[in-house]
């Protein structure tokens, strides 16, 4: 019987981790009493990791934004095409590998850019682009 118990408390605190992350929040009066507790569970899925991120599929490009970046998956090096945006606006480029850490930055992008990328690793990346006070940002995929 105590066994039974053992495992359902373990099964129940091993859901609870899995599912999401729990954060308590107090709220007081003015004399420092405490008048409420209240228990949020946040959810821990992959999907808030790639929220804001769009890769974009073989050699498929994003002209709704104006931004053209094509091949997708490439090799040695990739193309940025700057559509509709003014060129007084400053435009650049940074590329972060899937832990985060910069490895590239691009300054004063033209319309129409050649990126090497030929030293990079097979894998994924990010390329977080910057166009005037809008800022977008693409999974890319190296392949040998």
């Amino acid at each position: 019987m105590k066994t039974r118990y053992l495992l359902l408390t373990i099964i129940l605190l091993v859901s609870n981790i899995a599912v999401g992350q729990r954060r308590v929040c107090y709220t007081y009066d003015e004399n420092g009493n405490r008048v409420q507790r209240k228990l949020e569970i946040i959810s821990l899925k992959a999907s808030h990791v790639t929220d804001g991120i769009k890769q974009i599929e073989d050699n498929e490009t994003n002209a709704v934004e104006g931004i053209k970046l094509f091949p997708n998956p490439f090799d040695s090096s990739i193309r940025l095409h700057f559509d509709g945006y003014s060129d007084n606006g400053r435009k650049s480029a940074i590329l972060f590998n899937m832990a985060g850490i910069v490895l590239k930055r691009y300054e004063n992008l033209s319309e129409e850019n050649l990126l090497m990328l030929d030293g990079m690793g097979e894998g994924s990346y990010i390329l977080r682009i910057v166009v005037g006070s809008k800022v977008f940002v693409y999974k890319i995929i190296k392949s040998e």
